[in-house]
């Protein structure tokens, strides 16, 4: 018996991933630059004197590293196949085995 399922156009799946994604990224966005800001306000008031201005300044950079390791993976094109890293690394494992097995034969005499 031949079994049916009922499943969404591809489409319309995606467009709801993608807002789902837009409204988390939303929420997180508007309550960091909320909690920026009040830091910052309590910075220029002088009332931090600077217990959390190293970290946050570490945390920029490492922040800024993120956003440009992102940036270059997509302007590589690291996001259009995401599924073919994980090919190619069972294609490597199979080659190195293959090349382990080679390795551990004695050599023929004949």
């Amino acid at each position: 018996m031949a079994e049916t399922t009922h499943e969404e156009p591809r489409g319309k799946r995606y467009w709801v991933w993608v807002g789902v994604v837009a409204l988390g990224l939303l929420a997180a966005g508007s309550g960091f630059v909320f909690k920026l800001t009040e830091f910052i306000k309590v910075v220029k008031t002088g009332e931090a004197e600077g217990f959390a201005v190293v970290p946050v300044v570490t945390y920029f950079c490492v922040t800024a590293g993120f956003v440009c390791l992102f940036i270059w993976n997509y302007l590589r094109g690291g996001f259009h196949d995401v599924e073919r890293p994980k090919y190619d690394m069972l294609e490597r494992h199979e080659e190195i085995d293959r090349h382990d097995l080679a390795a551990a034969r004695p050599p023929d005499r004949t």
